[in-house]
């Protein structure tokens, strides 16, 4: 039986010098781990759109009228909206990456949109089986236009209360949502945080002089890295000649990098971790040293709870294989199964992610390098491309899940003696390095 999210939408409409305020709203069905499949033509998406998270993808489907089914991939935050929805549960595939959700039938009210300029607020409500059911009722008042300022308020049944001023609104709306079974959600954002036990519902209002929009999310919990986010910690080795061309490729795409030589082995926690977008972890030729334990965790700590990305090259799965890195063990993706130093041919098999961004399909190292070959990644992680030589995947992603951050495995061993790669000599695998860490940051 396929687990299943029931969620309300509401779209708040307000027009330059108009006193009348409309809801616009639909409830959605989730199926989280499923991705919505056809097998002709004239059920593919009729738009697919980047976007910040999940409720955006609702939110934008929410915008479309024809809109009746929406996929978001997390890994890409490719969001993909469908117009023909002919049998829901025959047409779906298992992905872990993917979360598809459906407007219920003769839940859009109204079924037009009749204004392009607005502000839309998201709730997200009870958790149930595909076998529950659920009953929405929505009301809403008119605003009243008073001077120059007044104050919007919304209030929601079981939910908290939103207030914003410096508008010339006053709505009201109630949401009810019943159904067999519910759980309580956290939601957090960059500027508010609202806890709620059945339904979270926020309005953002905009003057009725000047005709702006804004969008209010909800979402599971999160942790973004803000105005860090172009920050990186490098450890690694002590090769400071090698790895400053890194270092300087890094800084040259706009990164901010604080590299600490010999840090893969020496490093306890200073600088602390969480104060960077991201962490790079590259062993170079200290692959028999472990790093300190209060090191491990502070990089644990920041990936696990305060969503900083975290990319590392071998010999990351090496270390775990040989009992050290026990504590930044579970951010491994894959184990290691063995190894060998040769070119690397690597070939895309997931078209699209980031990571790869200027890179061919597939291509070969003009230089020799060392690597592990892996098994097969965990649950919930993506395989971007695999070695072709190794026959293992060769770059795997994991998103960020909550408070988590994303994380990257890349099977090379970076500038390793035994090796000839030395981050100057081949452009192809240093543009896979600053597109990793710029992912791993949400910079791409």
């Amino acid at each position: 039986m396929n687990s299943r999210k029931i969620c309300v939408l509401f779209m708040f409409v307000l027009i330059e010098q108009s006193v009348a305020q409309n809801t616009h709203s639909f409830t959605m069905s989730l199926i989280d781990g499923w991705e919505y499949q056809c097998v002709n033509t004239t059920c593919a998406p009729f738009n697919t759109v980047v976007v910040s998270n999940i409720r955006m993808c609702q939110v934008t489907c929410l915008n479309e009228v024809q809109c009746k089914a929406a996929s978001f991939h997390q890994s890409t935050s490719k969001c993909q909206l469908f117009a023909d929805i002919p049998d829901e549960n025959g047409n779906i595939l298992a992905n872990m990456d993917t979360v598809t959700m459906f407007v219920m039938a003769q839940t859009r009210m109204p079924s037009e949109l009749t204004t392009t300029t607005t502000t839309t607020t998201t709730s997200s409500s009870t958790s149930t089986t595909s076998s529950s059911t659920s009953t929405t009722t929505t009301s809403s008042s008119t605003s009243s236009t008073t001077s120059s300022t007044t104050t919007s308020t919304t209030s929601s049944s079981s939910s908290s209360t939103s207030t914003t001023s410096s508008s010339t609104s006053t709505t009201s709306s109630t949401t009810k949502t019943t159904s067999t079974t519910t759980s309580s959600s956290t939601s957090t954002t960059s500027s508010s945080t609202s806890t709620t036990s059945s339904t979270t519902s926020s309005t953002s209002s905009s003057t009725t002089k000047t005709t702006s929009s804004s969008t209010s999310t909800s979402t599971t919990t999160t942790t973004g890295c803000g105005s860090q986010c172009n920050t990186a910690l490098l450890l690694t080795d002590t090769n400071t000649a090698t790895v400053q061309t890194l270092v300087n490729s890094l800084q040259s795409a706009g990164l901010t990098v604080n590299y600490i030589s010999g840090g893969i082995t020496t490093y306890a926690g200073s600088p602390d971790a969480s104060t960077y977008g991201s962490i790079i972890l590259i062993t170079g030729n200290t692959e028999g040293t472990d790093m300190p334990l209060a090191g491990q965790q502070s990089i644990l700590n920041a990936q696990q709870n305060n969503g900083i990305g975290v990319v590392m090259t071998e010999w990351a799965a090496y270390h775990v294989l040989n009992g050290q890195w026990s504590v930044l063990s579970p951010l491994l993706l894959a184990t290691r199964i063995g190894g060998a130093t040769t070119t690397m041919s690597f070939t895309l098999i997931n078209s699209g992610h980031p990571v790869w961004n200027g890179l061919a399909t597939s291509f070969t190292t003009s230089v020799t390098l060392g690597y592990s070959t892996l098994s097969t990644p965990k649950v919930g992680t993506t395989i971007i491309a695999n070695c072709t030589v190794c026959g293992t995947p060769a770059v795997i992603v994991a998103p960020s899940s909550g408070t988590a951050g994303r994380i990257v495995q890349i099977a090379h061993t970076g500038h390793w003696s035994s090796g000839t790669f030395n981050w100057g000599n081949d452009a192809n695998i240093v543009t896979m390095m600053i597109n990793a860490v710029k992912w791993s940051a949400r910079l791409i």
